[in-house]
């Protein structure tokens, strides 16, 4: 993930004015968006192969539900990775042309693979 973190910063600042003072936090943000839809992801594929039903109730449940893991995903992104930005900046900012190149594919494969996945599992999944 520090590389997937990395990555991303480095993206929505962009190369020429990327350095440990850039602005993070909207990596931050995404990666944790992210994060969020694979746990949503586990959650409907647990929720039908262990034929859970009536989970969460009413919309506000599922609303408070929604806003604690993203609350709780969040602070352990912030904690684990956002406090080490400059130790992550430091062990990725080196990496050479190709490196580079592979890393944002996988970069863009891994987020877009996320959210096609939960897109496909709640259109086929009825719960």
């Amino acid at each position: 993930m520090k590389y997937l973190f990395f990555k991303l910063w480095q993206d929505f600042v962009g190369k020429d004015g990327f350095n440990k003072e850039s602005n993070a936090f909207p990596s931050l943000l995404w990666l944790s968006i992210i994060h969020v839809s694979n746990i949503a992801s586990i959650q409907l594929l647990v929720q039908h192969f262990f034929k859970i039903k009536n989970f969460l109730h009413t919309r506000i449940e599922i609303k408070i539900f929604a806003a604690m893991i993203c609350i709780i995903l969040f602070s352990i992104n912030y904690y684990f990775i956002y406090n080490k930005r400059n130790e992550i900046f430091d062990l990725y900012i080196n990496e050479n042309k190709n490196k580079s190149i592979i890393g944002k594919i996988i970069l863009y494969l891994y987020m877009l693979g996320s959210f096609f996945i939960i897109y496909f599992i709640s259109k086929k999944i009825k719960i």
